[in-house]
């Protein structure tokens, strides 16, 4: 029962943190305020009862198919209950009550955790809780209070369990059940994110609070500094309370996530906030695409964001990226400032679509076009970047290209690579006043028709026509999916693949998968989703209406626009920056080559009496030549192999090769000494010669090289003891 104990109260937690159903606030006013993480779940919200979802499973069809998973949900209580000794399928009427479950800061110790629950004062709940957790309650365990509760033991590991009114309290500690019932302890409640979080036009089902500043408080200096600082970049040390949470409205679920500054908006997330974005942009998506956003957000501001959080977390080079260092470098060698020549020549008031009702890759964005000469430029540049480096990974003809095709009155750029196997085709076109960008001439010709021809847009869609007027005015973005649509034809192509369950041998927990409600049944209560992101005050927000609170295709938070962006540009930007990065990685790894020739020179002048090389790179680092193990290690190698002392290498040299041959100090210098241990970069790898410089070298010219050094060492005089002495 000890070690069980633990599992069961983990279990039991995790269990209840999740549900579906909900009513008014209350379990909130007894989880503390300083909590790290809180849940509260309203399991008697009659609200639920409306939405679309839960008519679906008041179908006949669907509650014939729900009698065999309830069937296989319990067999797997049966089996838990074998494995702990308590069955958790007892709790099952826990999920018609308001639930409150807290991670609290520890008093020089772990965290601790807290459930509360309403479960009445008598009744079919409070006598199956009763039963749940008296059979935990070990032999002889004496009684004790908590904060005016009556608390039982649950093991020497300090859980205990209470009741008061029409409240269960259970806590891993009896501290935690006293500040839950204490009056004097501040509580969820009272926090302005949390009690603006519950007023936000829906009936709660569920809302989960993040409180970054109590984590801080309580476990600062053990959170490794790079995680410090990600969360800091992300602006949250400036906020108050993280709250997302899930309502009920008439037919739909309500997803929303929302944060609170306190005073100005740092990081990243002020790159997220701008003025109300035109929703006449959304003239520019096609009536039947899959995803319909228009954003007013500025991409500049977010590029800048996001480079800034990641130099931040690079600070003092732990991560191996030196982002800020090989950024500058590689864009005055190229003569390119991403920020400013290309995400600074476009403006605000993107559009994300589709050409056709399928996703990806028919992706298409609109941009508002500040500069197209200047971004033009940039990618030229950028693209001219890429071919020089496909080409010295790549033997001739590969490369890379901006060509140009003329469809009706359009050219359309697209990014060609000769020789580089790529499935897509990044391309752009420039309007008047907007840049298109898509992931193949095929779907862009497809949107520019739809352009062209005028056709309606998602302005004229009856789904969105239906929805538009949840949007509030001073939205920053907003969204259009049919998701209804969308999940009616994945359940269609996923549902008869999970028969393949129906071959598992034995299986105990099975569910027929064959008898399936039908497409029809479940295509009458779907419909699409719409999404937004506003701000009031300090506050951000985003929320989703739709038959299941999130967007799943389609609309999604604020960064989306600029996500789908970079996704397109990446074809053109990325390869190149990715030269830059593994140039760097080059230098490192030439440098460690370099500090091994001036290794073995030093050898020779205090350990080889002028004359002898050392038989192996081992013995720099046994002889304290080189004391940096470093050295030894490529940045470029992520699994390097040991030497037979057992530093780990990412080098072979020529006295490895052939420790028992004498290597003096007049060996030709035109002949390799030491190299990468595999070519590293597409068949390219770092070599050293006698003479100490170092080249880069293709994997043919190497292998000619090896052959001539080890013709060479086999002419030369053996170890008298073939162990390397003399």
């Amino acid at each position: 029962m000890k070690r069980t104990l633990p599992i069961v109260l983990s279990l039991l937690l995790l269990w209840m943190s999740t549900g579906a159903k909900a009513a008014e606030p209350s379990v909130e006013d007894l989880l503390p305020a300083n909590a790290i993480l809180a849940a509260c779940y309203y399991g008697d919200n009659a609200a639920v009862e409306k939405t679309a979802l839960y008519q679906l499973i008041q179908e006949p069809e669907v509650k014939e198919w729900l009698t065999s998973v309830r069937q296989t949900v319990q067999g797997a209580n049966q089996l838990a209950a074998g494995f702990l000794g308590v069955n958790v399928g007892m709790l099952t009427p826990l999920l018609d009550c308001r639930v409150g479950l807290a991670v609290l800061p520890g008093v020089g110790g772990p965290p601790q955790a807290l459930m509360v629950a309403k479960v009445g004062a008598e009744g079919d709940v409070r006598a199956a809780v009763e039963k749940f957790l008296g059979g935990m309650v070990p032999a002889g365990a004496a009684k004790g209070e908590a904060g005016g509760v009556v608390v039982v033991p649950l093991g020497p590991g300090g859980a205990c369990f209470g009741f008061r009114g029409d409240y269960l309290f259970l806590g891993t500690s009896t501290r935690a059940v006293e500040l839950a019932a204490s009056p004097q302890t501040p509580k969820l409640s009272s926090a302005a994110s949390f009690k603006d979080a519950l007023g936000m036009g829906s009936s709660p089902v569920g809302v989960l609070a993040y409180n970054h500043v109590a984590l801080m408080e309580a476990f600062g200096p053990m959170v490794p500094r790079q995680l410090t600082t990600m969360l800091d970049g992300l602006g949250l040390r400036n906020t108050d309370l993280l709250v997302m949470r899930l309502g009920a409205k008439g037919r739909a679920l309500v997803g929303t996530g929302s944060v609170q500054a306190r005073g100005e908006w740092k990081g990243l997330m002020k790159a997220l906030v701008s003025t109300p974005v035109d929703k006449s942009l959304l003239k520019l998506a096609p009536r039947d695409a899959a995803i319909a956003w228009a954003s007013n957000m500025s991409l500049e501001d977010l590029y800048a964001g996001v480079l800034g959080l990641i130099n931040a977390i690079d600070a003092g080079g732990e991560l191996d990226i030196g982002i800020e260092k090989n950024m500058a470098a590689f864009q005055a060698r190229v003569g390119v400032d991403i920020q400013k020549d290309i995400f600074g020549s476009l403006g605000r008031g993107t559009v994300v679509t589709t050409s056709a009702t399928s996703a990806l890759p028919a992706l298409i964005i609109s941009c508002t076009l500040k500069d197209g000469d200047r971004l033009e430029r940039g990618l030229t540049k950028l693209v001219a970047e890429l071919d020089a480096y496909i080409k010295t990974v790549n033997d001739p003809p590969a490369g890379a290209a901006l060509k140009t095709l003329t469809f009706g009155q359009h050219t359309i750029r697209y990014l060609a690579t000769p020789g580089v196997p790529v499935p897509l085709a990044p391309c752009y076109v420039r309007t008047q006043d907007r840049l298109l960008l898509a992931m193949s001439p095929i779907h862009m010709k497809d949107y520019l028709l739809f352009l062209d021809k005028g056709e309606p847009s998602v302005l004229d869609n009856p789904g969105f026509q239906e929805l538009a007027a949840l949007v509030p005015d001073n939205a920053m973005s907003i969204g259009y999916s049919n998701v209804g649509e969308s999940f009616v034809e994945m359940y269609g192509l996923l549902g008869p693949l999970l028969t393949l369950a129906h071959g598992i041998p034995n299986n105990p927990l099975a569910v027929d998968f064959a008898n399936l409600p039908s497409k029809r049944t479940v295509r009458k209560h779907m419909f699409g989703s719409i999404s937004y992101t506003y701000a009031t005050r300090n506050r951000l927000v985003y929320e989703c209406q739709s038959p299941f609170g999130v967007p799943f295709i389609g609309a999604a938070p604020a960064g989306l626009p600029a996500v789908a962006v970079g996704g397109v540009l990446a074809g053109m930007l990325l390869p190149a920056l990715a030269r830059a990065r593994d140039e760097a990685r080059l230098i490192r790894d030439r440098n460690n080559l370099n500090q091994i020739a001036k290794g073995l020179a030093t050898y020779l002048n205090e350990h080889g009496d002028n004359r002898f090389y050392p038989r192996g790179l081992g013995e720099l680092w046994d002889k304290k030549v080189i004391p940096d193990r470093q050295v030894f290690v490529s940045p470029l190698d992520r699994a390097p192999p040991k030497l037979p002392n057992g530093i780990p290498c990412s080098y072979e040299s020529c006295f490895d090769r052939h420790p028992n041959r004498i290597f003096r100090d007049d060996f030709p210098p035109n002949f390799i000494c030491a190299w990468d241990r595999v070519p590293f970069l597409r068949g390219r790898r770092n070599v050293m010669f006698f003479d100490s410089h170092v080249e880069a070298l293709g994997e043919m010219r190497f292998q000619e090289l090896l052959r001539q050094i080890d013709e060479a060492a086999g002419k030369l005089k053996e170890r008298p003891d073939k162990r390397g002495e003399f």
